[in-house]
């Protein structure tokens, strides 16, 4: 079963935030993606997610890209209309129950995240 979760609420969103906690179960895969709806002049906004196994400590999540299978935790830079996306690197061995995303350094960006959940049947 895959299911998507709006990590950033249902309509999107401008500024710098830590967005609240999704939680998941520990059997699940999960992928994130992040999409910038609009943008302004000179537009960029730096993005990361978190995993917490308790919902109050969050620690940067490893994840690879669509693109690459290079494992990384530091932040991602968007700066045009489009989406992104990350997978956890090694999901097996770094499962978190609590998902959230970041946005930092934005200037004139409006975007959103969602989590898809795959889940064994």
């Amino acid at each position: 079963m895959i299911e998507s979760i709006p990590m950033t609420g249902s309509t999107p969103q401008t500024g710098n935030q830590s967005h609240g906690a999704t939680r998941t179960d520990a059997n699940e895969t999960v992928g994130f993606e992040f999409e910038v709806t609009a943008v302004g002049a000179t537009p960029t906004v730096t993005w990361t997610v978190s995993g917490s196994m308790d919902g109050t400590n969050f620690y940067p999540v490893n994840y690879v890209t669509d693109a690459t299978d290079t494992a990384a935790v530091t932040g991602l830079v968007s700066t045009a209309v489009g989406k992104k996306i990350i997978f956890l690197s090694n999901p097996v061995a770094r499962r978190y129950k609590f998902y959230r995303v970041v946005t930092s350094a934005n200037t004139n960006v409006t975007y959103s995240c969602v989590a898809w959940r795959i889940s064994k049947p």
